[in-house]
């Protein structure tokens, strides 16, 4: 992978990321909002669109604190893109993807959170009683999963950087 292309990569997904999640949330809650209790099964007993606001962080954690949650926010996409900057030179092109999925995901909470005080959720897997969450939350979880398959894939390169500092 050349850096242009994964300058490229990092933004499309970012930006791609992003629209998906802030256009999801407008759409389904424009529909809910019309619907009797602000629900609709799409697949009943087993999935549904409803309304939810949080608050706080994932599963409600510092539950009232927005402020608070948007600093840290903040704070984690400035070490997302410290991170993106070296993955990007260092050509790891899984580690971009993984970066730009989190920063999107993260970016569509915080306009959330500054917008509204609160994130908008509406993926409700009530099969399993799993908190509500939205297309944020995912692209989070996945970008995670894929960063640690990443750092899991060169175990190597981490024991040599590590034994040669010392």
């Amino acid at each position: 992978m050349t850096r242009r292309t994964g300058h490229m990569l990092f933004w499309l997904l970012l930006a791609g990321g992003l629209a998906a999640d802030l256009v999801s949330k407008s759409l389904v809650f424009s529909f809910l909002l019309r619907t009797q209790g602000g629900k609709f099964e799409v697949w009943p007993g087993v999935f549904r669109l409803s309304l939810a606001f949080n608050t706080g962080g994932p599963f409600s954690v510092f539950m009232g604190h927005n402020w608070l949650l948007v600093g840290v926010t903040v704070v984690a996409l400035l070490v997302i893109l410290y991170l993106y900057v070296g993955s990007v030179t260092q050509g790891r092109l899984l580690a971009v993807i993984a970066l730009a999925l989190i920063a999107a995901g993260a970016l569509g909470n915080l306009v959330d959170r500054v917008l509204y005080q609160e994130v908008r959720d509406f993926l409700d897997f009530h099969i399993i009683n799993y908190p509500v969450f939205n297309v944020a939350d995912v692209f989070i979880t996945v970008g995670a999963v894929l960063l640690a398959v990443e750092l899991l894939r060169r175990p190597g390169a981490h024991v040599k950087k590590a034994a040669g500092a010392s």
